[in-house]
């Protein structure tokens, strides 16, 4: 997660022009083929069927995806990665937690 898709994506939240941006995007979809076509491939989760830090990791990497740009429905195993990490109670009490929190930024 930090050396591939983390990396991956940091360089794109900043200033860059479009041809750049692009040049990124497809560099970031390789990562994301990778992750739907062989690491997630038949798993439940990232390391077998047991949620671990990988997956709160990758959850959050994942959740920058729109913000991104990166057109997900290209990655329909990544996607139901990422809803069945998000439905987990753990993670919805969080985002509920989040939710109710104020604003301070």
């Amino acid at each position: 997660m930090a050396s591939e898709l983390h990396a991956s994506c940091h360089p794109l939240f900043g200033p860059a022009s479009d041809e750049v941006k692009a040049f990124l995007l497809a560099r970031l979809e390789k990562k994301y083929a990778t992750l739907n076509d062989l690491l997630l491939k038949d798993k439940t989760f990232l390391v077998g069927n047991d949620f671990t830090v990988a997956d709160s990791y990758a959850y959050i990497v994942i959740s920058w995806a729109g913000f991104l740009g990166l057109d997900m429905t290209k990655f329909p195993v990544v996607q139901a990665y990422f809803e069945r990490v998000k439905a987990l109670p753990s993670v919805a009490a969080a985002h509920a937690r989040m939710a109710e929190s104020p604003k301070t930024v």
